[in-house]
């Protein structure tokens, strides 16, 4: 299975939105019924953004998971055959099996466009929102600059939102004339329900005198969901881009240690095989950088069997004498000594609680648990949890499992997730969080 995302251009006049609903046509909808008729199968898709009915789009994104080997690049071309004329795959990619559209860190771009004069034209009719009276542009930028930075949006959130924070940064706000159309371009890490459309509403009263641009601020220090009136017309309101921001835990530089905090990192994991490789690693670190542990990975990989505890718990004195020979490895013979012990202990676990897996998340009860660090400084070396495994290991025969080698430990197979709140694996590993 394949996860495939796809950059989405639409012209939302004629959809209920994007999410799928009892009655009505739906972005969401057209997307699955097409991938059922190209590929034959059922595969629903993730969107980014979930935009309300008549916005549009040039570039949401989604993802869904893909059966058989046709080429990413190609997915986007056997789509677009069975695609109706108001909406298009502009790109298909193949990502990671866990990137989420929604839980990744983003910078969101919208536009929204005002069509001021006397009368309407028809032409641009779908695509912007009609004003009759003459707006004062220079005001409307005065009062957006109230907006910029990181808020309390609730004012300019619609009382129906569900979102349970209502913090949001505004990164840019610009606003721009062309003729008889003015331009609101905006982008920040996200919006609330119909907050974009609520920002023109008032900005437009700003631009008719009807407000002073200081009334922006106003609004936003009320803090009172659906308090901003009024929420423009959704016909000038276009989804310009969503832009996937890699901002890494300081620790990872290397690429051998962006590698693996990019794909490994915190992950839950239940896999006895892994977790017996990760438990070996961590105490083939003792004394040494992690660094030095991934660069030395396919190494021991290659001479410590796989990591298969069965053949290595089987290992004797010939078996330590030739590992110490090998220069692609940590040749510490107390630490070699070690492995073949806690071979022999992990198994014994195993026959005693079915698996590792589930003598090791029985520690949470099963549950992963968030970190939320704001840096790396606030990471801790141990906890109370890796004090408690490290002494049950200790008593079950296992060796180099200290509290901090343990704790390193819970990191690696998912037990917490110590992703910094500001790195872009934060989100995408919280789909694995249950608390």
């Amino acid at each position: 299975m394949r996860r495939m995302k796809l950059t989405i251009a639409y012209d939302g006049t004629d959809f209920c939105g994007w999410q799928i609903q009892p009655k009505g046509r739906t972005v969401e909808g057209v997307l699955n019924e097409a991938i059922f008729n190209v590929f034959g199968q059922r595969s629903p898709v993730m969107g980014a953004s979930r935009t309300d009915a008549g916005v549009h789009a040039l570039g949401n994104v989604a993802v869904f998971d893909l059966e058989g080997q046709i080429p990413a690049e190609k997915v986007a071309f056997a789509l677009n055959r069975k695609l109706p004329d108001d909406i298009e795959i502009v790109k298909s990619e193949e990502v990671a099996a866990d990137f989420h559209p929604r839980y990744r860190r983003t910078r969101k771009t919208y536009e929204y466009v005002i069509y001021n004069d006397r009368f309407r034209n028809p032409i641009r009719s779908r695509y912007t929102s009609y004003f009759y009276v003459p707006l004062d542009e220079t005001l409307m930028r005065e009062g957006a600059k109230y907006l910029l930075g990181r808020h309390d949006f609730a004012s300019f959130c619609s009382a129906r939102s569900q979102a349970k924070s209502t913090i949001r940064t505004i990164e840019s706000i610009d606003l721009t004339r062309s003729g008889k159309e003015i331009t609101i371009r905006i982008s920040g890490d996200g919006f609330l329900y119909n907050m974009v459309r609520m920002i023109a509403g008032v900005l437009m009263r700003v631009g008719v005198g009807y407000y002073p641009p200081s009334e922006v601020a106003e609004i936003l220090a009320k803090e009172q969901r659906g308090y901003a009136r009024p929420t423009a017309p959704a016909s000038g309101l276009t989804l310009m881009s969503v832009e996937y921001l890699e901002d890494r835990c300081a620790w990872a530089k290397s690429a051998s240690e962006i590698a693996y905090h990019d794909r490994e990192w915190c992950v839950p994991t239940r896999d006895d095989r892994k977790l017996f490789e990760l438990l070996i690693l961590e105490g083939q670190q003792a004394g040494l950088s992690w660094r030095t542990i991934l660069d030395k990975r396919e190494n021991m990989r290659r001479a410590f069997s796989g990591f298969d505890p069965v053949r290595i718990a089987e290992y004797g004195e010939a078996d330590i004498e030739r590992l110490m020979k090998n220069p692609g490895i940590i040749r510490n013979r107390r630490k070699l000594e070690a492995l073949i012990g806690n071979a022999k202990a992990f198994l014994a676990v195993q026959k005693e609680f079915g698996s590792f897996g589930d003598y090791i998340w029985g520690f949470t009860n099963g549950l992963s648990i968030d970190g939320h660090r704001k840096s790396d400084e606030e990471v801790p070396a141990s906890t109370a949890l890796s004090d408690e495994i490290s002494a049950d290991l200790k008593k079950r025969g296992f060796r180099f499992v200290g509290t901090t080698i343990c704790y390193s430990y819970a990191q690696a197979i998912g037990l917490v997730n110590d992703h910094t709140v500001d790195c872009f694996r934060y989100g995408e590993v919280k789909q694995h969080w249950k608390r």
